[in-house]
């Protein structure tokens, strides 16, 4: 079974999921239409440079080019090799060139077209693999939160990433396809250009055609990213089941699911049988389903489980985030409030002693924390004088809490953001957001903090990005 809250929670990522696809949806689209300016610009400045008011006769278009317009083309692919940082197989494709000042202004065309079209495809090989890196390791710390796990180290995640990533699929990996489409897109602006030189075809006919060929193209990759992501996803989610000792698990259908999807929503397989396509998301280009752990206990049987999964990882400290989050996207609830309590005496906001100046920032992690919980946050106000009354940043449902932004990335980061907090609140809002630390770093600090009792620290809520992470108290 799937208990309301875990369910709800899936579903969140499962939204999420949809945002990121469309996001990499739209990176794709900025990518191709680039490219497709920058071919158009090569073949207008060809036309213009070459052309009389008669066209391009076939002795000129094989006729010798000025040794200045290869020196040029052959500065814009030294400095393509360097500013785009080439993978080997974009590289392997520049050697065939083998520039000579013996070519034609044909060859000189389609070298500059192929120039771009070597730079699209490396470009958006680079795009999908960040995209599938970055799903992967988001199923990774999704599992971990659902499953009670220990979020995999850096390290631990490149050995595994690759393996996946280069895993293939219905018969090919998405790195081949990728190439294997620019290839065939290669071919094809490279015979539109013979054509318009050779034949005498309008320009502007042959750029309404590679438009329409990069429109294509686009499209494919949109769906080979967003399905391979599904695929990687799946793979995270086996990988976390097998490890943490589940059998089987649930079939979870996106909210706008297909019928092929809805008839599967509920059921139940075993892991050993998970198979992407057959009882595993992608079912079909563009599926966001997902999975569950299958278990046959009760709701209180299944917290005590991931309780004491998180324990042996993490014996100091409890994670507490079913309390506070339901799944569910919330309207903020904020109040800026005029006034603050501190040691039994009330301080009200005057403009001088007393000042309600939070900060943006502030304003924000207030909306943002009473969307995800549900709860009323207060943005409290500031003591300047009296000296050395130190009030929290809010009160979250009535509870203080002052907000932390981790930046650096020492060892001891954390402990030296919290060193003034004790005088204000022991609960924290601390936002890794902008940290380079690992997240696996970041437990790592807390544990310590809260196995020596060092700074009287309470509740901890986790924030990075948009994503509540974990609410930790000491183990009771």
């Amino acid at each position: 079974m799937v208990n309301d809250y875990w369910k709800k929670r899936i579903e969140a990522e499962q939204l999420a999921k949809m945002e990121r696809s469309a996001t990499i949806s739209d990176e794709i689209s900025r990518l191709y239409d680039y490219h497709f300016k920058e071919l158009e610009k090569e073949i207008r400045a060809f036309e213009q440079h070459y052309a009389d008011k008669n066209g391009l006769s076939l002795s000129e278009v094989k006729a010798r080019v000025d040794e200045m317009d290869v020196r040029a083309f052959e500065e814009k692919a030294k400095k393509y090799v360097a500013e785009k940082d080439f993978s080997a197989k974009a590289n392997s494709e520049l050697e065939l060139y083998n520039l000579k000042m013996k070519i034609n202004r044909l060859e000189l065309l389609q070298y500059q077209l192929d120039l771009e079209m070597v730079a699209l495809g490396d470009a958006e090989h680079k795009l999908t693999e960040r995209f599938l890196n970055g799903e992967y390791v988001k199923e990774i710390e999704n599992q971990s939160g659902l499953l009670g796990l220990s979020v995999l180290s850096a390290k631990q995640v490149t050995q595994t990433v690759q393996t996946v990533l280069n895993t293939s699929f219905k018969g090919a990996t998405w790195s081949n396809r990728i190439w294997q489409r620019q290839d065939a897109l290669r071919e094809i602006v490279a015979r539109m250009a013979e054509d318009y030189l050779l034949k005498g075809k309008n320009p502007t006919t042959m750029i309404a055609k590679i438009r329409k060929e990069f429109g294509v193209s686009a499209s494919e990759a949109k769906r080979l990213a967003v399905t391979e992501g599904a695929r990687v996803a799946t793979e995270a989610q086996r990988q976390s089941y097998k490890s943490n000792g589940y059998d089987e698990y649930e079939f979870i259908a996106e909210p706008t699911a297909c019928d092929i999807c809805k008839a599967l929503n509920g059921k139940i397989f075993k892991v050993k049988d998970m198979e992407p396509g057959e009882n595993a998301a992608p079912m079909h280009p563009h599926c966001h389903c997902s999975t569950a752990a299958h278990f046959s206990m009760s709701d209180d049987e299944y917290e005590k489980l991931i309780q004491d999964s998180w324990h042996s990882v993490y014996p100091h400290m409890d994670n507490v985030i079913n309390k506070y989050v339901d799944g569910k996207e919330h309207t903020p609830n904020i109040n800026i409030s005029n006034q603050v309590t501190k040691n039994g005496k009330t301080y009200v906001v005057d403009g001088h002693n007393v000042v309600s100046d939070h900060s943006n920032y502030e304003h924000k992690v207030a909306s943002w924390l009473s969307s995800k919980t549900g709860l009323k946050v207060d943005i409290l106000p500031r003591v300047n004088n009296p000296d050395g009354v130190s009030t929290p940043d809010y009160l979250v449902d009535g509870v203080p809490f002052d907000l932390k932004e981790i930046t650096g990335s020492g060892k001891n980061v954390i402990d030296g953001n919290l060193r003034k907090t004790k005088k204000q609140t022991n609960n924290i809002i601390l936002d890794i957001t902008k940290t380079p630390l690992s997240r696996e770093e970041i437990m790592g600090q807390l544990g310590q903090i809260y196995k020596v009792g060092r700074r009287g620290l309470e509740t901890v809520i986790v924030k990075d990005g948009n994503e509540l992470l974990y609410v930790l108290t000491p183990t009771k």
